[in-house]
């Protein structure tokens, strides 16, 4: 399989049946700390870490498939447990009480947000498709846009944040790689035949008012992505092929004045 669509793929199968095809969530861990992390570290999110983004991405993705359900506020109790079956016999997300009604509350942030709503609503809008390629280099790489408009080459993502505030995020979104994923989603689109002319990232804060933002990214910061990406993919090829996977510092590393304290005087 050198390039496959799959737009009926559910995200619990995208992440398991394919192991051999690299995400972007692995690229980003390499890029922060190396390529030993990004193989052998665990992400252990917390229930309603999980539960907040699934139902927000749900909510705003696919609000005609009404697929949150309300539960209780207390995990593993018989109630919990019943109510937790059923949602998953029928295809649905359960949320603590009081988690649903943040879920929802975030949802209709990003939904009466007209920059955002501009492509959360869009007739032409293909969600959550996943997309697998195997790139020249021999490295085989996947992505999962969750909003693709192809005739415009417009690729959403959303994304619940701690804080939307430019200072605050721009600042936040560097640490955590976005723009990585940015290029690593447009490297993959583009090796499957599929155009991106523009990025977006739809933003809501986890915490009140859960004000919602579109971040759009940059020709220039985009280039610089692809450039690390670029980076990333003859790295994990190498590592491949050598069954070698490093840290990305050296054995022994000098501790030194940090230049913030260099200019301390005396008390």
């Amino acid at each position: 399989m050198l390039m496959m669509i799959e737009n009926d793929l559910n995200n619990e199968d995208y992440h398991t049946n394919y192991p051999e095809y690299i995400s972007a969530t692995f690229a980003k861990k390499a890029w922060a700390e190396g390529l030993n992390h990004a193989k052998n570290s665990k992400v252990n999110l917390s229930a309603e870490i999980k539960e907040i983004g699934d139902g927000v991405h749900a909510q705003v993705l696919e609000p005609e498939k009404d697929l949150l359900v309300r539960g209780t506020n207390r995990r593993g109790t018989k109630e919990w447990k019943d109510l937790e079956a059923n949602a998953y016999l029928d295809g649905k997300i359960l949320l603590k009480d009081s988690v649903y009604d943040e879920v929802m509350l975030m949802a209709k942030s990003l939904q009466d947000n007209p920059a955002c709503a501009k492509y959360l609503e869009h007739p032409e809008r293909t969600c959550e498709s996943s997309v697998f390629v195997e790139h020249p280099i021999g490295v085989k790489m996947r992505c999962r846009p969750d909003l693709y408009i192809e005739r415009h080459g417009v690729v959403c993502d959303v994304k619940t944040t701690q804080s939307v505030v430019p200072k605050k995020f721009l600042r936040d979104a560097m640490a955590l790689g976005y723009p990585l994923q940015a290029a690593w989603y447009k490297t993959c689109l583009e090796l499957a035949g599929l155009q991106v002319s523009q990025f977006h990232f739809l933003c809501v804060q986890k915490s009140q008012p859960y004000t919602s933002q579109l971040y759009t990214v940059s020709d220039e910061l985009m280039q610089w992505g692809i450039q690390q990406v670029n980076k990333i993919l003859l790295s994990i090829h190498q590592a491949q092929e050598t069954d070698t996977w490093p840290n990305s510092w050296p054995d022994q590393v000098m501790m030194d004045l940090p230049a913030y304290l260099k200019g301390d005087e005396e008390i």
